[in-house]
């Protein structure tokens, strides 16, 4: 399964021995500007920073790549993640969700950004 955006296809993909699933996200012309490749690194860093002090609520980097594709230079950057489900705008279209849910998200959402910011 997956989605695209305007620069990003992000795909998932089912373990065979039942391990868990992985992500995979594809950065599509990643240097195409000074601000765009500027963005990308930006992300890439803090997902590689994040490694050092894991926390449950942020998603774990496995591995990051580019692949030559013309012979010439990069045109697309690939990170390789753990799956982590449903994004949480999809679990937000449904109209019917407990308060309870609602403040479960809301404090996973917290404690992710407050351990980042603690990193920095």
């Amino acid at each position: 399964t997956g989605a695209a955006g305007g620069y990003n296809i992000i795909r998932k993909f089912n373990s065979p021995d039942c391990s868990p699933s992985i992500a995979v996200k594809k950065i599509k012309t990643p240097f195409v500007s000074k601000d765009r490749a500027a963005l990308v690194l930006r992300e890439l860093n803090l997902l590689k920073s994040l490694q050092l002090n894991g926390h449950p609520n942020i998603v774990r980097l496995i591995e990051m790549y580019t692949v030559d594709e013309t012979a010439r230079d990069i045109q697309s950057v690939y990170h390789i993640t753990e799956h982590c489900g449903s994004p949480l705008s999809t679990l937000m279209e449904n109209p019917v969700y407990s308060m309870e849910r609602v403040k479960k998200w809301i404090l996973e959402l917290l404690s992710a950004l407050q351990h980042i910011h603690s990193m920095g």
